[in-house]
């Protein structure tokens, strides 16, 4: 998957739990969605996709012509982990790397914070 044209967004009950959770519009995912600034594959869970754009990493599957967005998080920004994340591995390493205040790092990671640094000014 290299872009989101053709695709229509279908967001999962966890996605749509998420998005509220986050005080996030429905107007701005799809936003995201229909004009991303990056598409790039998840290299740790195989088929899954991550767009990203205006602070938001969506993340999903494509599935013919639908995206099936599976969560939404603001990009660059660490949240305290949730108390369902705890069963999982990725969940635990989460946690572990939030106590230390270690982000994920990505090539867009330098981005998100150069505009949060404009959008202060």
């Amino acid at each position: 998957m290299e872009s989101t044209n053709g695709l229509q967004l279908h967001a999962t009950t966890h996605a749509n739990q998420q998005i509220a959770a986050k005080g996030l519009s429905a107007e701005a995912v799809e936003a995201v969605f229909r004009n991303p600034e990056k598409v790039y594959p998840n290299n740790k869970y195989k088929g899954q996709y991550r767009v990203t754009g205006a602070g938001l990493c969506l993340v999903g599957v494509p599935n013919g012509s639908t995206f099936s967005l599976i969560t939404v998080y603001e990009d660059g920004k660490m949240t305290p982990p949730r108390p369902e994340q705890l069963s999982t591995p990725e969940g635990r390493a989460y946690a572990k790397r939030y106590a230390l205040g270690q982000n994920r790092q990505n090539e867009y990671r330098p981005r998100v914070n150069a505009r949060r640094k404009g959008s202060q000014s």
